[in-house]
């Protein structure tokens, strides 16, 4: 039985009398304070959604928040799907004897949905698990909040390369006493992996697991499996496609189920018919695209009067004001997420991803040595992660060559400017 109350001045010997009036009756108090205080420590992410009480920076969930958070706007290849083909075994293994484990490959080999799978074994045998979706503000004060009581956790850090401050989390797990037990594991990028290692072997060596690409017939049965396609030509169409990429193997196998054989012809065919079609239901306009890409390629940044990205928005005709603006419509549209109202950062990756080849190599509406002259060398590691994902996920020889060309162009007015300086 339930007794709840508001009263503040019922006493401790008034509630155990209360207790005491059924005989044989279990009753559990519940006062404003048992409310506030299960919100603060149990359930953050309910004072968030729906008291809009910011508890934490909402970073920190549990897995079945994070998959939902993750698949919310139905862009993302999801994480609930049956996982085929992965060491989790040997992820397992390497979690439990070190205290930092990094998850290395590219873009959507399927590191956070094997993380996530092992995550969910880890919690069965009685460990708190913690998972990490960055949105660009500091992660210290969660940590303390989170980790709080004594006790076994893993820390699962997604997309490492875009934590702010990954230092600060790691020098607090640095101090935890002998009573609170963290266990860290973190999927990384390829390009950012040695970045990162560096970060992490201040204080600690990690333990690295790196995942492989899938060989065609993985992908057939990832297919099968999931989508119950057994056409043997749409079958070694996607495999051959995919090259090894679970995630472009299921957006694609989305895109066969509805649209058929023609809209499966290259990887840029099929992004365009999957996020395109997303991006025409959300009615995008073609400035709001224009601010997607900014924060695509400059990743979660202050969206208020960010120096590099209204340079990057004056080739573009847009002023700051009108920047602003577009970022709150595409947070209404659920493009990208708003955090604090001060931090913008795209709500799909793989969205993202699409952007970078729609704006930079599709429609050439920046121009890369434009690009370059505005970010380089600053932002040095955004230009390497967006010319490593045309690369990889949308290759063709006119595209290296288009984008070969520009980097001589800038290198050579680099160049043409370093002269000209000693000169004067």
């Amino acid at each position: 039985m339930v007794c709840a109350y508001s009263s503040t001045n019922i006493h401790v010997d008034q509630q155990e009398e209360l207790r005491q009036i059924i005989s044989g009756i279990s009753i559990e108090m519940i006062g404003l304070s048992t409310i506030s205080h299960d919100l603060l420590v149990n359930y953050p992410f309910l004072a968030a959604e729906y008291l809009n009480i910011q508890v934490d920076t909402h970073q920190i969930f549990s897995i079945s928040e994070f998959i939902e958070v993750y698949d919310k706007n139905g862009m993302n290849a999801p994480l609930d799907m049956d996982l085929c083909y992965r060491e989790k075994e040997k992820l397992c293994a390497t979690i439990a004897s070190s205290e930092i484990t990094l998850v290395t490959e590219g873009s959507g080999v399927g590191k956070t949905r094997l993380v996530i799978e092992v995550c969910k074994q880890f919690e069965r045998n009685g460990w708190n698990v913690l998972c990490v979706r960055n949105n660009g503000e500091l992660l210290y004060n969660d940590m303390q909040y989170y980790t709080s009581d004594e006790g076994m956790y893993v820390l699962f850090i997604d997309d490492a390369n875009q934590t702010t401050s990954l230092g600060y989390v790691l020098d607090y797990i640095n101090g935890l006493s002998n009573n609170i037990v963290i266990k860290v594991v973190m999927t990384v990028r390829d390009y950012a992996r040695h970045r990162i290692k560096e970060i992490i072997c201040r204080y600690r060596i990690p333990e690295e697991i790196v995942i492989n690409v899938l060989k065609e017939e993985e992908i057939k049965t990832i297919l099968k499996s999931n989508f119950g396609i057994l056409n043997e030509e749409y079958l070694d169409r996607i495999a051959h496609i995919a090259k090894g990429n679970p995630r472009l193997a299921i957006l694609a196998g989305k895109i066969s189920i509805e649209n058929g054989y023609l809209a499966i012809r290259n990887a840029t065919d099929i992004f365009a018919h999957y996020y395109g079609t997303s991006i025409e239901n959300a009615e995008l306009s073609a400035d709001e695209i224009n601010a997607l890409f900014v924060i695509s390629f400059l990743g979660a940044i202050k969206y208020i009067e960010n120096e590099t990205a209204l340079k990057i928005m004056e080739l573009m005709d847009i002023n700051a004001e009108c920047f602003t603006e577009l970022c709150h419509k595409l947070n209404e549209k659920e493009v990208i997420d708003l955090y604090h109202d001060e931090i913008a950062k795209v709500s799909d990756q793989s969205l993202g991803n699409y952007i970078l080849e729609y704006i930079l190599t599709e429609k050439k509406i920046i121009l890369i040595s434009q690009l370059l002259q505005i970010v380089f060398p600053r932002f040095r590691n955004k230009v390497v992660y967006a010319i490593n994902t045309l690369m990889k996920l949308f290759y063709s020889e006119e595209m290296r060559k288009y984008i070969e060309s520009q980097v001589n162009i800038s290198w050579s007015a680099a160049e043409e400017e370093l002269e000209n300086s000693d000169i004067a």
